[in-house]
């Protein structure tokens, strides 16, 4: 019996080369379709699109992958989880850093932040508590991999 790479689901009679069920296929395809779709309906150029990545991962490294506002999180293996938000607009004269101007927002919470429901104020707050906790946690790692070194 042949199974699907990601969910399990017999896939025997998909045929020879199949590696994934097409519920599995369609997940992805909608995913990657999504990420394709957003980078070309902002008319962004490549140049554009990867600076916008990489003020992402700016952002998650500096805050982690949860929610900073309830907490939210979802597998890494699956893209779609927490997005990252612009606190100030670029278009109302925020700056692209995601030191001062970004937050790791779960769907829900950013919905909110889009309709008003959550204050500029409170995010940048929340913001900047959520990377103090990545920087006291990561601060904990350091020590216990230099404690390791040493022994």
């Amino acid at each position: 019996m042949k199974v699907c790479v990601d969910c399990g689901k017999d896939i025997s009679n998909r045929g020879r080369s199949a590696k994934r069920c097409l519920d599995c296929v369609n997940i992805r395809d909608r995913l990657t379709a999504k990420k394709r779709t957003i980078i070309v309906a902002k008319g962004n150029s490549e140049k554009n699109a990867k600076k916008l990545n990489s003020f992402k991962n700016i952002a998650h490294t500096l805050q982690g992958s949860s929610c900073i506002v309830c907490g939210w999180s979802i597998n890494s293996l699956i893209n779609g989880g927490c997005v990252v938000h612009h606190i100030i607009p670029v278009s109302e004269g925020g700056k692209s850093d995601p030191k001062t101007n970004a937050a790791v927002l779960c769907p829900n919470c950013h919905a909110y932040a889009h309709n008003g429901l959550l204050t500029i104020r409170g995010l940048k707050l929340a913001a900047q508590k959520a990377t103090q906790e990545k920087i006291r946690i990561n601060a904990k790692i350091i020590d216990f991999v230099r404690s390791r070194e040493t022994m």
